[in-house]
């Protein structure tokens, strides 16, 4: 309640700015959901995909993050409104063609989906491009700590709750009609979600932010003291983290053979656990920084792969043991995401801000959909053995993907040399994620 009422010291315009930015993120909450904690990995795997393939495509989702640093610039001469209009179009369009695969015979489903998932996977670097610009115009500054932490706790509820629904729609085994089903009734709020946005205000554009070209941007960001060296970072860490909870479900379904209702729930807990993560990760990094996290990160990531694989040898039962990793890997790798984030605003440059900030995250998105290929190919390239035994319980290809991920994060703790804030202490401000 607090917080609802810190909001009411904005002016009208600026309260229903708000208001509507809240209910934007909410509706578009059921479409990441889908898209990013199992749902669309199993519709794939529904429709008879090979599970390399159904790897590969939902790991491909990030791919074109790099295309936000174009689309950030391009946002500053176009407007912000207009370039997030398209963003949420193109979102809807694409969860619509992905529902409607399920109706076009077998050998064009692997086209079909490739399309969809590129159309709806462009949105994103889209929307990525002008979010926090947009809102830095529309919410008062004194209110943005308060506000952004009201956004996120809503957004991430509303995922929690549509996620906790999902189980009980499914069944045990859903067939494939059953989420397309599912993705109608999200491309319906999709289109709500169009309305709710062309509510929030328009801000004027920054002055001293026009008159700088793509390159000219790009070249000054890289040279930006600290800039560099922490994309760099970000790629690394989450190239060895990326396809961690996607790789949990793909043991899950395809090595134990859990019913599809069972992996949702399973997943359900990741995304409980993160919500922990970042209410609570904002107050270690506050009272601790951000190398004490990067390094728990690190370390912590790598011993839940190693304790997932190493199921069959702890003395819990199985579904225990899984459902820990899941919670305590969401709150992980939660809370170093927002570790990350407080590092780019301390890294904001003076001038190409919006350029900058699309650059490190597109290092951020690029590592993580990177893994997923990657792991995928190694996966359909018979590089890892298909079927094996650790501490008596039968392992497949994806635990020794886990392995592998476990000691890459592990050995990737030396490179928290390239952290500006580890080599030079500073004190860090939390900016909670949008």
């Amino acid at each position: 309640m607090k917080q609802v009422s810190a909001l009411r010291g904005a002016t009208p315009i600026q309260r229903r700015g708000m208001a509507m930015a809240i209910g934007t993120q909410c509706l578009g909450s059921l479409g990441v959901a889908f898209a990013g904690n199992g749902l669309l990995l199993l519709y794939l795997l529904a429709l008879d995909f090979d599970e390399a393939i159904a790897l590969a495509l939902t790991s491909g989702l990030q791919l074109t993050n790099i295309m936000a640093i174009f689309f950030a610039n391009w946002a500053e001469k176009r407007g912000l409104k207009w370039v997030g209009a398209m963003s949420l179009v193109l979102n809807a369009v694409g969860l619509a063609l992905m529902g409607l695969v399920y109706l076009i015979p077998k050998d064009l489903r692997l086209l079909a989906m490739g399309v969809a998932i590129f159309v709806y996977s462009m949105g994103k670097p889209l929307f990525t491009g002008i979010w926090f610009p947009l809102l830095k115009g529309v919410i008062p500054e004194g209110l943005r700590g308060r506000f952004f932490g009201l956004l996120r706790f809503s957004w991430q509820l509303a995922a929690l709750s549509f996620l906790m629904v999902c189980p009980f729609i499914i069944g045990d085994n859903g067939g494939a009609k059953i989420y397309a089903l599912l993705l109608v009734g999200i491309v319906v709020a999709q289109v709500l979600r169009i309305f709710l946005f062309s509510r929030i205000p328009s801000p004027p554009l920054d002055p001293s932010q026009q008159g700088i070209d793509l390159w000219g941007a790009i070249r000054y960001s890289l040279h930006w003291p600290g800039l560099a060296s922490f994309c760099a970072y970000v790629f690394l860490l989450t190239l060895a983290t990326g396809m961690t909870h996607t790789t949990f479900a793909l043991t899950e379904k395809m090595v134990l053979g859990l019913s599809d209702s069972v992996v949702v729930w399973l997943g359900n807990l990741g995304v409980f656990g993160s919500i922990l993560g970042f209410l609570l990760g904002g107050m270690m990094i506050d009272r601790y920084g951000t190398k004490i996290i990067f390094l728990v990160g690190h370390f912590g990531a790598g011993i839940l792969m190693f304790t997932f694989v190493a199921r069959g040898g702890i003395p819990l039962p199985t579904l225990l043991t899984l459902g820990l990793c899941h919670g305590l890997a969401g709150f992980l790798l939660s809370a170093v995401g927002l570790a990350m984030t407080t590092e780019m605003f301390s890294l904001e440059p003076d001038r190409g801000k919006n350029v900058a900030y699309a650059l490190m995250n597109s290092c951020m998105m690029i590592g993580s959909s990177l893994a997923g290929v990657l792991g995928a190919g190694a996966i359909k390239l018979g590089i890892f053995q298909e079927k094996w035994h650790l501490f008596g319980a039968t392992m497949g290809a994806y635990d020794a993907l886990l392995l592998l991920s476990a000691g890459a994060v592990m050995l990737l703790v030396v490179t928290l040399c390239l952290v500006p804030s580890v080599l030079k202490e500073k004190p860090h401000r939390v900016i909670p994620q949008a």
